[in-house]
């Protein structure tokens, strides 16, 4: 396995995402990032400190990324920071596509070493969020399909 180092224009759709689903009046969009509407509504943040407390996510997961690819790849990576540009809104099939891109070049790496342990506490915050994310937008998509209205609940 060779862990890629993801492109600041990945970072930027999965924060231009993240700020309009959480942003949007409309619950159907927002029930696939809920676990970062939730953190809005329970710590009270305002738009504007949640803008902010997802750039620090994202420069997290950024950051996790960068330890993964330099462990994987006995190299160093001197930028240290995302500088974000603008991006597109992703569809919920491409925002999940792109978090589980980010995890399996992050923490599929790191999984298997202790290093993960290591991982400053921010960062692991930023780990688990970005996780939950990801099992939220695939647990709304599945729920979505026809083969899941369709299947027996017991067999």
């Amino acid at each position: 396995m060779s862990t890629q180092l993801l492109s600041f224009r990945h970072y930027s759709a999965i924060r231009t995402t993240f700020r309009e689903f959480v942003d949007s009046n409309r619950s159907e969009i927002q029930a696939y990032v809920w676990p970062l509407v939730n953190l809005q509504r329970e710590s009270g943040k305002t738009f504007g400190q949640m803008k902010e407390y997802l750039d620090l996510m994202v420069q997290s997961m950024y950051e996790v990324n960068r330890i993964a690819y330099e462990y994987d790849n006995d190299d160093t990576c001197d930028i240290e920071q995302v500088t974000f540009e603008p991006a597109p809104v992703l569809t919920p099939m491409e925002l999940f596509k792109a978090l589980e891109a980010w995890r399996y070049n992050s923490l599929y790496t790191l999984e298997g070493e202790d290093i993960i342990l290591s991982i400053p506490e921010q960062h692991g915050k930023a780990m688990y969020l970005a996780c939950d994310v990801l099992h939220t937008v695939a647990e709304k998509i599945v729920k979505s399909l026809y083969e899941y209205e369709k299947a027996p609940w017991s067999l």
